[in-house]
Parts: C-alpha cells; structure tokens; sequence
C-alpha cells in the first residue's frame, strides 16, 4: 500500500509539472490532500497548513498513520465514524500561538446553562 500513496503523490505532483522520484518529498499539504482524496475525510483547517516536506517514504497506507507521519509537526484532531477516519482538523503549527481565547467558551462548546 505504500507504493499507492507514492504513485497517488507522484502523479499529482506530475499534473503540478514537479518530477517526483521513489527518494523524494511532497509538501504536506499535498499529501494530507491526496490522502483525503484516497481514504474519503474532510480537511479542515487547510489553510494553516504551510509547504513543508515530507518524506514520500514515511506516508503510509493505512489513513490513520499517514495522516500523523503527514502532520508530525502540527496539531491536529481526528473524527471518526464508522471506524473510519471522517475529518482532519488542522489546528496549527506545533508551537505556535493559537491566539486569543473565546471570550464565552460555554457558548462555544454549547454547554447548557444552570
């Protein structure tokens, strides 16, 4: 199965135009989306992905683990459904400042009020 995610990447990064060889990288965000395309899950949070590398060689097959090899260097929550990988949330950079904090976090995480 790890030959089907490099020749899934290899021919993505071929339609880019980029030629890609069996020791090469792809950036992470290509990958998590050649995975989502492959495995059926959702991407959210895409947009705090950046162009980082990742060794073709160290994606897997199986969705859960290429998943934490592509996001190694981010945070990032998995939903499941049917024991299968449903959505990836990106939620940034590992050690980064995720910002400011809601100021009503009950209203955010619909707690019902006492």
């Amino acid at each position: 199965m790890n030959l089907l995610v490099l020749l899934a990447a290899s021919i993505l990064l071929y339609l880019t135009g980029a030629e890609v060889k069996a020791d090469e990288s792809a950036t992470v965000r290509n990958v998590l989306h050649q995975l989502a395309t492959e495995h059926s899950f959702e991407i959210q949070g895409a947009d705090k992905l950046g162009n980082e590398l990742v060794p073709l060689s160290r994606v897997g097959a199986d969705a859960d683990y290429a998943v934490s090899r592509a996001l190694a260097r981010y945070n990032y929550v998995i939903r499941y459904a049917d024991q299968r990988v449903r959505v990836v949330e990106v939620l940034g950079r590992k050690g980064t400042d995720p910002g400011p904090m809601p100021d009503n976090l009950e209203a955010e995480a619909d707690v019902p009020q006492e």
